[in-house]
Protein backbone atom coordinates (compact mmCIF):
# COMPACT_ATOMS: atom_id res chain seq x y z
CA UNK A 1 0.00 0.00 0.00
CA UNK A 2 2.60 2.29 1.07
CA UNK A 3 4.61 2.17 -1.98
CA UNK A 4 1.30 2.36 -4.26
CA UNK A 5 0.61 5.58 -2.14
CA UNK A 6 4.49 6.90 -2.94
CA UNK A 7 3.71 6.32 -6.84
CA UNK A 8 0.35 8.11 -6.89
CA UNK A 9 2.05 11.33 -4.89
CA UNK A 10 5.52 11.65 -6.55
CA UNK A 11 4.59 13.84 -9.12
CA UNK A 12 1.77 15.95 -6.50
CA UNK A 13 2.94 19.03 -5.38
CA UNK A 14 4.51 19.43 -2.34
CA UNK A 15 4.97 21.96 0.98
CA UNK A 16 2.97 25.51 0.34
CA UNK A 17 4.79 27.53 2.42
CA UNK A 18 2.87 29.73 4.78
CA UNK A 19 3.68 33.87 4.98
CA UNK A 20 7.09 34.17 6.45
CA UNK A 21 8.18 30.91 6.51
CA UNK A 22 11.33 29.37 5.27
CA UNK A 23 11.27 25.87 4.54
CA UNK A 24 14.53 25.23 2.18
CA UNK A 25 16.43 23.73 4.88
CA UNK A 26 13.96 20.21 4.78
CA UNK A 27 13.42 17.84 2.21
CA UNK A 28 10.15 19.05 1.02
CA UNK A 29 9.25 15.78 -0.76
CA UNK A 30 10.35 13.74 2.02
CA UNK A 31 7.93 15.46 4.13
CA UNK A 32 4.89 15.94 1.56
CA UNK A 33 5.25 11.69 1.26
CA UNK A 34 5.34 11.07 5.63
CA UNK A 35 2.44 13.12 5.74
CA UNK A 36 0.55 11.66 3.25
CA UNK A 37 1.33 8.41 4.14
CA UNK A 38 0.92 8.48 8.22
CA UNK A 39 -2.83 10.53 6.99
CA UNK A 40 -3.76 7.03 5.18
CA UNK A 41 -2.76 4.80 7.57
CA UNK A 42 -3.96 7.26 10.59
CA UNK A 43 -7.43 6.83 8.89
CA UNK A 44 -7.71 10.45 7.57
CA UNK A 45 -9.77 10.45 4.18
CA UNK A 46 -8.62 11.69 1.35
CA UNK A 47 -5.77 13.77 2.76
CA UNK A 48 -4.86 16.82 0.97
CA UNK A 49 -2.12 17.52 -1.41
CA UNK A 50 -1.53 21.09 -0.41
CA UNK A 51 0.52 21.14 3.17
CA UNK A 52 1.14 24.26 5.14
CA UNK A 53 3.89 25.49 7.37
CA UNK A 54 3.25 27.33 10.81
CA UNK A 55 5.79 28.52 13.25
CA UNK A 56 5.87 29.34 16.92
CA UNK A 57 7.37 32.37 18.30
CA UNK A 58 10.67 31.29 18.60
CA UNK A 59 11.28 30.60 15.07
CA UNK A 60 10.23 26.61 14.82
CA UNK A 61 8.28 25.28 11.84
CA UNK A 62 5.95 22.76 12.05
CA UNK A 63 4.31 21.15 9.14
CA UNK A 64 0.48 21.02 8.95
CA UNK A 65 -1.43 17.79 7.03
CA UNK A 66 -5.44 17.46 6.44
CA UNK A 67 -7.82 15.62 5.11
CA UNK A 68 -10.52 16.51 2.36
CA UNK A 69 -13.01 17.16 5.56
CA UNK A 70 -11.73 16.09 9.08
CA UNK A 71 -8.27 14.95 10.11
CA UNK A 72 -5.51 17.46 11.66
CA UNK A 73 -2.05 16.05 12.27
CA UNK A 74 1.26 18.47 12.99
CA UNK A 75 4.18 17.60 11.68
CA UNK A 76 8.01 18.51 13.75
CA UNK A 77 10.62 18.25 10.66
CA UNK A 78 13.45 18.50 13.35
CA UNK A 79 12.13 15.19 15.16
CA UNK A 80 10.72 13.76 12.09
CA UNK A 81 7.60 12.53 14.16
CA UNK A 82 3.82 14.24 14.70
CA UNK A 83 3.16 16.03 17.76
CA UNK A 84 -0.19 15.60 16.89
CA UNK A 85 -2.80 13.58 14.93
CA UNK A 86 -6.50 13.12 15.02
CA UNK A 87 -8.66 11.37 12.05
CA UNK A 88 -11.69 13.45 13.41
CA UNK A 89 -10.58 16.99 14.43
CA UNK A 90 -11.15 19.36 11.37
CA UNK A 91 -7.62 22.26 11.25
CA UNK A 92 -8.74 25.38 13.55
CA UNK A 93 -6.40 27.22 10.69
CA UNK A 94 -7.27 29.21 7.93
CA UNK A 95 -4.30 29.46 5.83
CA UNK A 96 -4.63 32.63 3.84
CA UNK A 97 -1.76 35.69 3.51
CA UNK A 98 -4.35 37.79 6.01
CA UNK A 99 -3.78 35.15 8.51
CA UNK A 100 -0.76 34.82 10.67
CA UNK A 101 -1.02 32.05 12.26
CA UNK A 102 1.09 30.47 15.39
CA UNK A 103 1.70 27.04 17.15
CA UNK A 104 2.18 27.60 20.60
CA UNK A 105 1.61 23.90 22.02
CA UNK A 106 -0.71 20.38 21.45
CA UNK A 107 -4.24 22.44 21.26
CA UNK A 108 -2.93 25.89 21.48
CA UNK A 109 -3.60 27.55 18.07
CA UNK A 110 -3.10 31.08 17.57
CA UNK A 111 -3.51 33.44 14.80
CA UNK A 112 -2.28 37.02 15.71
CA UNK A 113 -3.08 40.54 14.73
CA UNK A 114 -0.20 43.08 15.73
CA UNK A 115 0.25 42.06 19.64
CA UNK A 116 -2.96 39.97 20.35
CA UNK A 117 -3.06 35.90 19.55
CA UNK A 118 -6.71 35.37 18.79
CA UNK A 119 -7.32 31.58 20.25
CA UNK A 120 -8.38 28.96 17.52
CA UNK A 121 -8.64 26.28 19.73
CA UNK A 122 -12.02 24.94 21.15
CA UNK A 123 -10.83 25.79 24.81
CA UNK A 124 -8.17 28.74 25.56
CA UNK A 125 -8.31 32.32 26.22
CA UNK A 126 -7.40 35.07 23.77
CA UNK A 127 -3.20 36.66 24.81
CA UNK A 128 -1.66 39.28 24.34
CA UNK A 129 2.29 39.52 23.55
CA UNK A 130 3.52 38.95 27.00
CA UNK A 131 1.18 35.54 27.90
CA UNK A 132 1.70 34.22 24.42
CA UNK A 133 6.01 34.85 25.27
CA UNK A 134 4.96 33.01 28.68
CA UNK A 135 2.90 30.20 26.52
CA UNK A 136 6.30 29.95 24.39
CA UNK A 137 8.23 29.13 27.11
CA UNK A 138 6.31 26.04 28.30
CA UNK A 139 6.18 24.85 24.72
CA UNK A 140 9.71 25.31 24.66
CA UNK A 141 10.56 22.38 26.90
CA UNK A 142 7.80 20.53 25.71
CA UNK A 143 9.23 20.69 22.62
CA UNK A 144 13.02 19.69 23.83
CA UNK A 145 11.19 16.60 25.45
CA UNK A 146 9.36 15.59 22.57
CA UNK A 147 12.57 15.91 20.30
CA UNK A 148 14.56 14.33 22.59
CA UNK A 149 12.24 11.60 23.31
CA UNK A 150 11.50 10.60 19.68
CA UNK A 151 14.32 10.98 17.61
CA UNK A 152 17.53 11.52 20.23
CA UNK A 153 19.93 11.14 17.28
CA UNK A 154 18.46 13.88 14.74
CA UNK A 155 17.59 16.38 17.47
CA UNK A 156 21.57 16.12 18.99
CA UNK A 157 22.58 16.72 15.43
CA UNK A 158 20.30 19.43 15.00
CA UNK A 159 21.43 21.12 18.54
CA UNK A 160 25.12 20.52 17.16
CA UNK A 161 24.31 22.51 13.73
CA UNK A 162 22.57 25.33 15.57
CA UNK A 163 25.75 25.98 18.08
CA UNK A 164 27.59 25.77 15.22
CA UNK A 165 25.35 28.73 13.47
CA UNK A 166 25.66 30.67 16.88
CA UNK A 167 22.35 30.18 17.49
CA UNK A 168 22.07 27.51 20.40
CA UNK A 169 19.19 26.15 21.47
CA UNK A 170 16.63 28.01 24.29
CA UNK A 171 15.17 26.28 27.27
CA UNK A 172 16.40 22.67 28.67
CA UNK A 173 17.81 19.85 26.75
CA UNK A 174 16.75 16.96 28.61
CA UNK A 175 15.03 13.67 27.77
CA UNK A 176 11.50 13.88 29.06
CA UNK A 177 8.57 11.45 30.22
CA UNK A 178 5.33 12.23 28.33
CA UNK A 179 3.34 10.69 26.25
CA UNK A 180 0.80 11.82 23.22
CA UNK A 181 -2.36 10.78 22.27
CA UNK A 182 -3.84 10.44 19.28
CA UNK A 183 -7.12 11.33 18.62
CA UNK A 184 -7.31 13.11 21.90
CA UNK A 185 -10.78 15.13 21.47
CA UNK A 186 -12.11 12.09 22.85
CA UNK A 187 -10.67 12.11 26.11
CA UNK A 188 -11.01 16.06 25.49
CA UNK A 189 -14.17 17.07 24.84
CA UNK A 190 -16.45 13.79 26.10
CA UNK A 191 -19.43 13.58 28.05
CA UNK A 192 -18.39 11.52 31.47
CA UNK A 193 -20.55 10.46 34.50
CA UNK A 194 -21.04 12.94 37.18
CA UNK A 195 -18.14 13.05 39.93
CA UNK A 196 -19.29 13.14 43.22
CA UNK A 197 -18.41 11.30 46.45
CA UNK A 198 -14.64 10.83 45.73
CA UNK A 199 -15.31 9.37 42.64
CA UNK A 200 -12.86 11.05 40.33
CA UNK A 201 -11.19 7.92 39.76
CA UNK A 202 -13.80 5.49 38.61
CA UNK A 203 -14.83 8.79 36.32
CA UNK A 204 -11.41 8.78 34.93
CA UNK A 205 -11.29 5.23 34.41
CA UNK A 206 -14.49 5.40 32.53
CA UNK A 207 -13.25 8.05 30.22
CA UNK A 208 -10.54 5.62 29.33
CA UNK A 209 -12.40 2.63 28.37
CA UNK A 210 -14.79 5.46 26.17
CA UNK A 211 -11.53 6.00 24.59
CA UNK A 212 -10.76 2.54 23.84
CA UNK A 213 -14.26 1.59 22.34
CA UNK A 214 -13.77 4.64 20.19
CA UNK A 215 -10.40 4.24 19.03
CA UNK A 216 -8.93 0.46 19.78
CA UNK A 217 -11.86 -2.24 20.17
CA UNK A 218 -14.96 -1.07 19.17
CA UNK A 219 -17.91 -2.57 21.51
CA UNK A 220 -15.27 -2.24 24.71
CA UNK A 221 -18.22 -0.43 26.65
CA UNK A 222 -21.71 -2.09 26.18
CA UNK A 223 -24.16 0.13 24.49
CA UNK A 224 -26.49 0.44 27.80
CA UNK A 225 -23.81 2.57 29.04
CA UNK A 226 -24.01 4.89 26.15
CA UNK A 227 -26.63 7.88 25.15
CA UNK A 228 -27.94 8.07 21.48
CA UNK A 229 -25.40 10.41 20.74
CA UNK A 230 -22.49 7.44 21.46
CA UNK A 231 -21.64 9.40 24.83
CA UNK A 232 -21.45 8.66 28.65
CA UNK A 233 -24.37 8.49 30.12
CA UNK A 234 -24.79 9.89 33.45
CA UNK A 235 -26.95 9.53 36.30
CA UNK A 236 -27.56 11.13 39.58
CA UNK A 237 -28.27 8.25 41.48
CA UNK A 238 -26.42 5.29 41.67
CA UNK A 239 -27.50 3.57 38.22
CA UNK A 240 -24.56 0.20 37.64
CA UNK A 241 -26.99 -0.70 34.82
CA UNK A 242 -26.91 2.56 33.28
CA UNK A 243 -23.81 4.21 34.38
CA UNK A 244 -20.32 2.54 33.35
CA UNK A 245 -18.69 4.47 36.58
CA UNK A 246 -21.15 3.19 39.30
CA UNK A 247 -20.56 -0.34 37.31
CA UNK A 248 -16.58 -0.08 37.82
CA UNK A 249 -17.01 0.75 41.33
Amino acid sequence: MILNLLTTIAAASVINPNIGINVIDFNQQYIFDVCQITAVEHGIENPEEDQYTIKDLDGNVFVIQTGEKAGFMVYDPIADAFIEKSSTLKCPYVFEAAYDNYYLGPMKYYSRVKDTFYSLGFQGDDLNLLQATEMQEIFRDQLADFREMTSKENYQAYIAKQNANGKPIKGKIKIGNKTYIDNYEYIRDTNHPHNHDGSCGFVAASIVLNYWDKTVHSGTVLPQYLDPNGELNSTIFSSPSTNLKDKIV
